[in-house]
């Protein structure tokens, strides 16, 4: 980037600055669930942060494979973000490990409710759900698995019990 460029981005920070337009900062992630799986090399990464004014958590969840990675961030609508929705394995502000050296730390208590692999395309669909605390509903993730990409959605179903899960668990 050219002097000419750093000094124009510069200014144009400053005119927002003085101009009563709100800069973002960064939003404090904590870490949740930290998973990595040393047969297929993949690594799960689930952190929640607060919503400004008290209005809910975003819960990301990242993925990383060997060849890709995919991320989905869900916002769980709560009156209060006085604590998390679930209990801290690490703060963002902290290093992140290797993968391969880290220990598998799980703290969302996910349940497998449908595991499919297709043997003519070689595409896996494994669909899990994890109670959110406190009664908030339940977290659906769902993972598809191809030859040549990896996808993953997660959504809130809010519910006012989380006693049984919303689907039948898979043995």
């Amino acid at each position: 980037m050219t002097t000419y460029w750093r000094t124009f981005l510069f200014l144009v920070l400053v005119t927002f600055m003085g101009s009563g337009v709100a800069v973002a900062k960064e939003l404090e992630y904590e870490v949740i669930e930290d998973v990595y799986d040393d047969t297929t090399q993949i690594r799960t990464l689930t952190e929640q942060a607060p919503v400004a004014d008290g209005k809910g958590w975003l819960i990301r969840t990242t993925l990383y494979t060997p060849h890709a990675i995919t991320m989905d961030v869900v916002l769980v609508p709560v009156s209060t973000t006085t604590r998390g929705l679930f209990q801290v394995v690490a703060s963002a502000t902290d290093s992140v490990p290797d993968p391969i050296s880290a220990p598998s730390s799980i703290r969302l208590e996910y349940e497998v409710i449908e595991d499919v692999f297709d043997d003519t395309t070689h595409i896996r669909s494994i669909t899990e759900q994890a109670p959110v605390s406190d009664g908030k509903g339940w977290l659906i993730r769902t993972t598809l698995y191809t030859p040549h990409a990896i996808t993953m959605d997660v959504v809130l179903v809010p519910v006012s019990t989380t006693k049984k899960g919303l689907f039948h668990v898979t043995e």
